[in-house]
């Protein structure tokens, strides 16, 4: 994690440790020095801060849950629900296939996409952006409610997602809206401004954007079927602490 520091903000907690230490012994003084050096290391901004339109939660990025705007595409720069299927397969002592082995590995070791909000950062302005740190619905649910606009996800799973849900008996959907620890970053954005970055995001990082559906001026969380019929369902994620 780098850090930009303030460096008004050291002199100021430097000094003001000094002369309150000054009327204190010297466990105390200790005390308050190692509470003042906690205090302004935590209070400092991420560097991703920096990124305007960037918005994150779990991952140590700040949100900005509340710029989608009807008429944006929903976008996600991996797969969600890659780190669900990993945790299945772990729990249930599959047998390692070369994509459970990238879905295992994607649940025991999660990277923030801090290069990737770079990039789109440089590139287009995005509207609202979360990290999906608790699942497609619930984190989308989260950037809906506070933009007051609603969505229309429009889901289509990879061949071998499909493949590998259907060994474990999983509902490829559910492990794409549920709760998994996938760490992509889903944005909203206009088609036009991100059409053209989309064949050099690909390009760069190996993998492409996915589209997930529009943003609707309706509120509410919508899923098309095959068909195109829609029905709506509930923005559920991982509850910490429950």
């Amino acid at each position: 994690l780098h850090v930009s520091v303030d460096c008004s903000s050291v002199l100021y907690y430097s000094l003001l440790t000094y002369i309150v230490s000054a009327f204190m012994d010297s466990e105390l003084r200790c005390m308050l020095i190692l509470f003042c050096f906690f205090f302004f290391f935590f209070k400092q901004k991420p560097a991703y801060d920096l990124l305007r339109s960037l918005v994150g939660s779990e991952m140590c990025i700040r949100d900005r849950r509340s710029a989608a705007r009807p008429g944006e595409r929903i976008y996600a720069t991996g797969l969600p629900g890659l780190a669900r299927l990993g945790c299945e397969a772990l729990a249930r002592k599959a047998r390692p296939t070369p994509y459970l082995r990238a879905a295992i590995r994607k649940y025991l070791a999660p990277r923030a996409c801090v290069e990737e909000m770079a990039f789109l950062g440089r590139s287009a302005p995005l509207g609202a952006a979360i990290d999906l740190s608790d699942g497609l619905a619930g984190d989308l649910g989260h950037v809906l409610a506070e933009s007051g606009v609603g969505a229309r996800l429009a889901l289509e799973a990879p061949a071998d997602f499909k493949r590998a849900c259907a060994a474990l008996r999983l509902d490829a959907q559910a492990c794409m809206l549920g709760p998994s620890d996938d760490y992509e970053l889903l944005f909203t954005a206009p088609e036009r401004r991100i059409a053209p970055i989309a064949p050099a995001f690909a390009r760069r990082f190996g993998r492409p954007l996915l589209p997930l559906g529009l943003i609707t001026p309706e509120r509410g969380l919508w899923i098309a079927d095959a068909a195109g019929r829609a029905r709506r369902i509930t923005a559920r994620s991982f509850e910490h602490g429950a």
